[in-house]
């Protein structure tokens, strides 16, 4: 057995030798007239316009193939474009097959570009590469598999199709795959994407593996992904001749955050008074001219998940959204015309919940229409409404919410919201809160109601104030107005007023005063009533008036009385009249 061994040790070694041996005797043989070749088919490539500043043959660097050192690579543009630089590299190899070699068969596999630079522009009429295209007759003409470009920037610019570039390439591989197939992969930062004046990735780090074809002059992608910062993309589809554009582009588990942070800087005011965090899943197809004045048709159906929503100017939340919906941008193919459709919808805020569905149209001017069941912790609403006069509030409220109108998430919101068209069937229950300097609390134990824009139809109601307890059924208008656009606006109450007890000192809050005498009780100014009354009792200074039914009516700092009747002195009194303070 260790004969054997030897043996095959002993060939293999002979092999090594013979093959190093006939390597130097190749190079010293072939090194020149190799040099020579790929100098001599360059030129004829780039006629007049080509520049070397020194060359070099090395056999074993990447052995059975053999490379040549190129130093200091120099083509120029064609004159027409000023003679620019269209190439330069300040090294670059060439690598082919010695043994093809040999035999006359000059191949080259692929060409290494370090530390260069490639400005290849395109005017209506022609480019400044054309020369390129010249066919050569040498017998040993170069056909590139692959290209490689290391360090290397390429600019391109082309009137033809209104594109300009700027790429920093770190690492780029080009394969060759006949005349009109490549894979192109590798890493580069977006210095500059434009198209048709309109950027697209600035500062931008990218990945790419594109199998791009030019069949028929139609460029187009095949099962082609784009990485840009983290967000990866699965790119097909084709443009021809014609700037017609046909492309499907599918993102799985992008996170949106970064999606919204590298969207085009034009698109970005879409963001500007919101932020969005998640998980996007999309697929979307962009079909139709492009131009300066034509834009594709663009459709995405879309699924998210762990979602977060957050007004910038106001504290409103969002967050475990999930959803589903399709982003159309209409039939004039613009921001004006989009439509976002919101599917299924569920997201929880700092303490409930929204459910439903709902479409946001004209990306130019927010248009809501919603359907939305939403529960609601009122102690939110001291986040939201910090400047309303009634503060502190607790318990909670459920709503059934139809929505159409105009939305927005800065200080337009409150104008927005009270232009709109809003009907909702809300419950509230526990509801406690402070108004302005009263220092009583008032609490809502239930009540049932209805509304429709700015008017409030109370079903049922139970209300407590200290000692006294009022029921309530009928309109409220105005108070969303008086709450989140003028505080000079009145709220107005029209209904049906019924209580066991109501304690008028407590309620005046005239028994936290020091001195009765001095003391002095306004009514609210921005109250208007007209309420049929039933009081069973009512406590104020020993004197228990009871069974008062009738009309009141309180408007501009006065109380008037109509078909008013009361039990009182162990009699009956019937008053009409009018209370009003004369200044």
């Amino acid at each position: 057995m260790n004969k054997i061994i030897k043996k095959i040790l002993l060939i293999l070694a002979s092999l090594g030798v013979i093959l190093l041996i006939g390597g130097v005797i190749s190079s010293i043989v072939f090194s020149e007239k190799i040099e020579n070749a790929v100098v001599e088919n360059l030129t004829k490539q780039t006629p007049a316009n080509l520049k070397i500043s020194s060359v070099s043959f090395q056999l074993f660097d990447d052995f059975p193939f053999s490379t040549v050192e190129i130093n200091e690579l120099y083509v120029q543009e064609d004159k027409s474009f000023g003679k620019d630089t269209l190439l330069y590299a300040e090294k670059a190899y060439v690598r082919f097959s010695l043994i093809k070699f040999i035999f006359n068969e000059f191949s080259i596999e692929n060409i290494s570009v370090y530390n260069g630079k490639i400005l290849i522009k395109e005017n209506l009429n022609h480019s400044n590469y054309t020369f390129l295209n010249k066919k050569g007759n040498n017998e040993r003409e170069i056909e590139l598999e692959k290209i490689e470009l290391v360090n290397t920037i390429i600019g391109y610019i082309s009137q033809r199709n209104k594109i300009e570039l700027a790429l920093i390439c770190s690492n780029i591989k080009i394969n060759l795959e006949g005349e009109s197939n490549y894979n192109i992969k590798g890493n580069y930062i977006s210095k500059q994407t434009k198209i048709y004046d309109k950027e697209y990735l600035e500062n931008k780090r990218v990945k790419i593996n594109l199998n791009y074809s030019n069949t028929n002059e139609i460029p187009s992608l095949k099962s082609s992904s784009i990485d840009i910062e983290g967000l990866k993309f699965f790119v097909k589809g084709f443009l021809n001749k014609e700037k017609y554009l046909d492309l499907e582009i599918i993102g799985e588990e992008q996170n949106i955050k970064l999606f919204s942070n590298n969207t085009p800087k034009y698109l970005r005011h879409i963001y500007s008074s919101i932020l969005l965090d998640g998980n996007i899943n999309y697929n979307a197809i962009i079909k139709g001219k492009i131009g300066p004045k034509n834009n594709p048709h663009l459709t995405i159906e879309y699924s998210v998940s762990d979602g977060l929503f957050e007004t910038k100017k106001y504290p409103f939340y969002l967050s475990n959204i999930s959803c589903n919906g399709i982003i159309d941008n209409g039939l004039g193919n613009n921001m004006k015309t989009t439509k976002i459709s919101f599917n299924n919808f569920n997201g929880e805020t700092k303490k409930g919940n929204i459910r439903g569905k709902f479409l946001v149209s004209n990306l130019k001017e927010y248009f809501l229409t919603a359907d939305l069941n939403s529960n609601w912790e009122m102690n939110e609403a001291n986040y939201y409404f910090a400047e309303s006069p009634f503060y502190d509030c607790t318990g909670q409220i459920d709503a059934k919410t139809k929505y159409e109108g105009r939305i927005s998430f800065d200080e337009n919101f409150n104008k927005y919201f009270l232009n709109s068209n809003h009907y909702s069937d809300i419950s509230l229950s526990n509801l406690t809160f402070l108004y302005r300097n009263y220092p009583i609390k008032i609490n809502i134990t239930k009540c049932i109601a209805k509304i429709h824009n700015d008017s409030i139809s109370v079903n049922n109601s139970e209300i407590n104030i200290k000692d006294s307890d009022i029921k309530y059924q009928g309109a409220v208008k105005n108070l969303f107005k008086y709450i989140l656009l003028d505080n000079n606006s009145k709220i107005e109450l029209d209904g049906v007023l019924n209580s066991k007890t109501i304690n008028l000192k407590t309620l005046i809050a005239s028994d936290k005063q020091e001195n009765e005498n001095a003391s002095e009780f306004t009514m609210p100014n921005f109250l208007i009533l007209k309420l049929k009354s039933s009081i069973e009792t009512l406590v104020y200074n020993n004197v228990y008036p009871n069974n008062i039914k009738g009309n009141v009516y309180f408007k501009d700092n006065s109380l008037s009385s109509e078909d008013l009747e009361l039990n009182i002195f162990d009699g009956k009194m019937f008053f009409d009249g009018k209370f009003y303070k004369n200044d």
